[in-house]
């Protein structure tokens, strides 16, 4: 979905803007928020915007993948709808809570919809609800969702100031 070379140019960028980190450090990923193009730019607008500044995942895709939950201190790039990198965020912090136990905090910091519990329930819920499905698993208010805050720590050149153009 990325451009892996658009990638790796941002994210040397980003590392020439810290030389307090290591020169051969690498991200934790590339990814782009949401389940569709379309929502994927939206969400990454978001991002940039300074709305969106929390996300989940359900430990389960951790655990089923073998890949390491993200943790504090962990940089990724953000695609588009596109696979364009638009930003570097990095972790700032990483918990395990069950879906029921989300609060209004986390939820507003989600940044999306209205950004009130009420919205992050019902949509997560739907959400996860589907994705489950097709894993063939089953979804309950008990399942545990690594909750992540994170903050834009780099922005290439080119998106500067283009948030409108985020895809």
């Amino acid at each position: 979905m990325s451009d892996s070379t658009a990638v790796a140019r941002v994210w040397s960028d980003f590392l020439r803007t810290r030389p307090d980190l290591p020169a051969d450090l690498t991200y934790y990923e590339a990814f782009a928020f949401g389940s569709r193009p379309d929502s994927a730019t939206s969400l990454a607008r978001l991002v940039l915007d300074g709305a969106k500044t929390a996300t989940s995942e359900a430990m389960r895709v951790y655990e089923e993948s073998g890949q390491r939950p993200p943790r504090q201190g962990d940089f990724s790039v953000v695609l588009d709808g596109n696979g364009t990198p638009v930003c570097v965020i990095e972790t700032r912090e990483a918990g395990i809570l069950p879906f029921n136990e989300v609060d209004d905090a986390f939820a507003y910091d989600y940044g999306e919809g209205d950004r009130t519990l009420t919205w992050w329930r019902d949509a997560m819920w739907e959400y996860y609800e589907a994705d489950f499905k097709a894993r063939g698993w089953a979804f309950s208010p008990e399942i545990p969702l690594l909750c992540e805050r994170f903050r834009v720590v780099f922005v290439p050149d080119e998106r500067k100031g283009s948030a409108d153009d985020a895809g």
